[in-house]
C-alpha cells in the first residue's frame, strides 16, 4: 500500500475514495483515478494535472479533431500546443470548435503573413449563422465571393460526384 505524509506528520493510505487534483482550469477539487493520472504523465505526478468532468467536456472536441489542430500547427509551422492554446482559449468562451478552428487559421495567418482562404461555411461557423446568412452579411460588409475551380477540363467530374 502506498501512504500520503501531512504537513503534520501522519500517514495517509492513498486509495480509490481519496485521490483528487485541482482542475487548472476552475479550480474545482475533484476526485480521480491516480492509475488513469500515471498512465498518462507517465508516473510523472509532480507534473500531473486533470480538468473537472465539465472542463473535460468543454475540451474535448478539441482532443478529439486532433489531427484538424496538427494540420493547423503544420501548415503554418508552429508547435501544436500554439494552436491548442488559440483553441482552447476559444472554447473557453463558448465558441465552436470550428469557429475555434477558424480563428487559429486567421490568428496565425495574420501572424505569419502566409495568406489562407476561407470558405462561406468557415464564415458561417464562426458567426454562428447559416450560409446564406453569412453571405447577406458579407454582401452587406462589402466583400464579394469568389469562385474557385479545378483546373480547366476537370469541371465534368465534379458534375460526375
Amino acid at each position: 500500500m502506498l501512504y500520503v505524509k501531512s504537513e503534520s506528520g501522519e500517514f495517509t493510505p492513498i486509495n480509490y475514495g481519496n485521490t483528487f487534483a485541482k482542475c487548472p482550469k476552475c479550480g474545482t477539487m475533484h476526485q480521480i483515478d491516480l492509475a488513469d493520472i500515471l498512465e498518462c504523465t507517465g508516473g510523472d505526478v509532480e507534473e500531473a494535472s486533470a480538468f473537472c468532468e465539465k472542463c473535460s467536456t468543454k475540451h474535448m472536441p478539441m482532443f478529439e479533431n486532433a489531427d484538424k489542430l496538427q494540420s493547423i500547427a503544420d501548415r503554418f509551422g508552429v508547435y501544436l500546443g500554439i494552436v491548442q492554446n488559440i483553441v482552447q482559449s476559444g472554447l473557453d468562451r463558448d465558441l465552436s470548435l470550428e469557429a475555434c478552428l477558424v480563428g487559429a487559421r486567421l490568428a496565425l495567418s495574420m501572424e505569419s503573413g502566409k495568406e489562407e482562404l476561407f470558405s462561406l461555411d468557415d464564415i458561417a461557423a464562426v458567426l454562428g449563422c447559416s450560409r446564406e446568412e453569412a453571405a447577406t452579411e458579407l454582401e452587406k460588409q462589402g466583400f464579394q465571393g469568389a469562385q474557385i475551380s479545378t483546373l480547366p477540363g476537370f469541371e465534368w467530374l465534379l458534375g460526375q460526384m
